[in-house]
């Protein structure tokens, strides 16, 4: 039987709570909202899961590192909105609360339906 989708998807980050302000700034205005805390696998740490609908956003306090683009790790994780005008204003909130930007917003799979 195939996957349904994706349930779930943590992000290790070197603050928990920076990282939450910053998502919920960002992304709350289009949904995503903090839906439980539990221990982590390892019982050691909390992981905070931020939900859109079904799907979960997971933040775990890493172990440590520092993040470099494109080495191991997620490159990039992209949403699905109605429109770009959504896109525009989640940019421009992310900006604001004082994100790296790698690169601005462009138009990709323009075919996907």
């Amino acid at each position: 039987m195939p996957a349904r989708g994706i349930q779930h998807v943590d992000l290790a980050v070197g603050d928990v709570e920076r990282s939450l302000a910053f998502y919920d700034s960002v992304l709350g205005p289009l949904g995503l909202k903090e839906k439980f805390r539990n221990l982590t696998y390892r019982r050691t740490e909390d992981v905070v899961y931020l939900e859109y609908g079904v799907q979960g956003f997971g933040l775990r306090p890493a172990d440590g590192g520092v993040y470099r683009h494109y080495e191991v790790g997620i490159e990039h994780l992209a949403f699905e909105v109605d429109d770009r005008a959504e896109v525009d204003e989640a940019y421009q909130r992310c900006v604001s609360a004082g994100g790296k930007i790698q690169s601005a917003p462009e138009e990709h799979y323009l075919d996907d339906g």
